[in-house]
């Protein structure tokens, strides 16, 4: 059987020991897992670009890893297009600049992007309902009624999350996909605004980072004050 070196941190390493694990059969599980996932992520992205209608079962598959800021994009986008319309990659850049706190834009304003003109452009360069309705998306719908450029960007928003190994697909990897596609007009706007696919892939790991020891910080003090609120009840406080 084929030998395959993991590398591990000196301290994890120790923990593993200690624990007495089955590094091979863990390692084996974890990596057929891995390879399923990145199998059926570049499924849906190759369906995605070369289906002529609207795939459902694509939907209903990215539906389970679409994160709830991403889901809100997708929806704000179909009511920005209006009832019967196709969504465009412009209603997707511009639903992702409204949606607050995502990480797509927190990429976009580290690098000096100013929200609020980059709408406005995009914006003067698409049709938009009057008075855009919100709209809620089965989980067969998600990615229905997009126009090519929108279906490539989602496309490769998709293949993205895959070769960072997220198992979650959000804002952050939407954006990437808009940009990869700088011959579109939502991706040429980017590219013109000073977001380029190098430039956002660059300040992307450290945004992560930072979120992840954000959430660890937060988890920590949630622990501590339970732990207080049990001595305090402990001490009939």
């Amino acid at each position: 059987m084929p030998k395959i070196n993991v590398y591990v941190p000196d301290d994890l390493a120790a923990a593993v020991r200690d624990a007495d694990l089955r590094v091979s059969q863990i390692c084996q599980e974890a990596l057929a897992e891995a390879v399923r996932r990145v199998q059926t992520a570049r499924g849906n992205a190759a369906e995605l670009r070369f289906s002529e209608t609207d795939a459902p079962g694509v939907s209903a598959s990215l539906a389970q890893r679409v994160t709830p800021r991403l889901r809100n994009v997708l929806e704000a986008a179909h009511g920005l297009a209006g009832a019967g319309n196709q969504v465009q990659g412009l209603h997707l850049l511009i639903a992702l600049v409204d949606e607050p706190d995502n990480m797509g834009a927190l990429m976009l304003t580290t690098l000096g992007v100013k929200l609020a003109a980059l709408r406005e452009i995009a914006l003067s360069r698409v049709d938009t309902a009057g008075s855009p309705k919100t709209v809620e998306l089965d989980a067969d719908q998600l990615v229905a009624g997009l126009t090519r450029d929108a279906k490539l960007a989602v496309a490769r928003a998709v293949d993205v999350a895959a070769e960072l190994g997220h198992d979650y697909l959000g804002c952050e990897h939407l954006l990437l996909g808009l940009v990869h596609e700088p011959v579109q007009p939502a991706g040429g706007l980017l590219v013109a605004r000073g977001a380029s696919l190098g430039a956002l892939e660059k300040v992307l790991p450290g945004l992560l980072a930072a979120t992840r020891r954000a959430h660890a910080d937060e988890s920590e003090l949630a622990a501590r004050l339970e732990q207080i609120e049990q001595r305090l009840s402990a001490g009939g406080l």
